[in-house]
C-alpha cells in the first residue's frame, strides 16, 4: 500500500510540472514517462516481495447447497455448515438460495431456514460439502475448511451460534412452491475470521418435502 501511495504521489508531482527523477535502487536506470499516457509504469509487490496480482488477489470458491427434508424437524436443527479452518479470513460475497416445497400440502404454514455465524467448535456428521474453485490455476491462498450437511440435523456439541442475518422460507400449503433469495454482499462482505463458520439452521418446524438449494460464493483473503 505504501508503494502505491508513493507512486501516486510521484505521478501527481509530475502532473504539476515538478522536476522529479526516479532512480532504481539496484542500478542507474531511471523511470521513463510514457509519451502517450504521460504516466510512469509501475509494478506492485506484496509483502513477501512477489509481484502482486491486481486482477484479484483472493481465491474464489462456491459452496453448493442442496437440502431436502426427509423427516420433520424442529426449530434450531442445523442442516448445513461451513467453517474456516485456515489461517486467514474468508469473506462471504454472495448468497443465492431457493426455498422449495414438493411434499404433501399441509395447513397454511411457512417453514423457514435461517443463516447465522457460529464459533467455538466444528459440527460433525452428515455428508461433506465440496467447495468448487473458480480458477483451478490459482494455487494460493488455499482454502482450508470443513463443510457438511444433513437434513435431519448435524451434531453441534459445543458450537456457539450467533444471531441470524438472513431468513427465507416457502409456504407448505401448496405442493411445488419455490421462493428465491439473493444476498449480494460484494461491497460489504460478511467476514469469517479463522475459526468462524456459517450455518444454515431450521427457523421454524419443518415438514417432509421442504428444501433449500443454491450456492454461496466465498473468497479466501490473502
Amino acid at each position: 500500500m505504501k508503494k502505491i501511495i508513493f507512486a501516486i504521489g510521484m505521478l501527481l508531482a509530475l502532473s504539476c510540472h515538478a522536476s522529479v527523477e526516479i532512480k532504481s535502487g539496484a542500478s542507474a536506470d531511471l523511470a521513463t514517462v510514457n509519451p502517450t499516457a504521460k504516466a510512469v509504469r509501475v509494478i506492485v509487490y506484496d509483502g513477501s516481495g512477489a509481484e502482486a496480482d491486481l486482477e484479484y488477489s483472493e481465491s474464489m470458491h462456491s459452496l453448493p447447497v442442496n437440502i431436502r427434508q426427509t423427516a420433520a424437524s424442529v426449530a434450531d436443527v442445523t442442516v448445513w455448515t461451513f467453517r474456516n479452518n485456515g489461517a486467514t479470513a474468508i469473506e462471504v460475497a454472495q448468497i443465492f438460495l431457493t426455498a422449495r416445497f414438493d411434499g404433501t400440502a399441509t395447513a397454511a404454514s411457512t417453514p423457514r431456514y435461517k443463516l447465522c455465524r457460529f464459533t467455538s467448535a466444528t459440527p460433525t456428521g452428515g455428508t461433506a460439502v465440496v467447495a468448487i474453485k473458480h480458477d483451478t490455476a490459482k494455487a494460493t491462498p488455499a482454502l482450508t475448511y470443513d463443510a457438511r450437511f444433513l437434513d435431519t440435523g448435524l451434531t453441534t456439541t459445543s458450537v456457539v451460534f450467533g444471531t441470524e442475518f438472513m431468513v427465507l422460507g416457502v409456504p407448505a400449503s401448496a405442493t411445488g412452491g419455490a421462493e428465491s433469495s439473493i444476498l449480494d454482499l460484494t461491497s460489504h462482505p460478511f467476514i469469517l475470521a479463522p475459526g468462524d463458520g456459517l450455518a444454515i439452521r431450521v427457523d421454524t418446524a419443518m415438514v417432509i418435502g421442504t428444501g433449500l438449494s443454491g450456492m454461496i460464493h466465498i473468497d479466501v483473503l490473502p
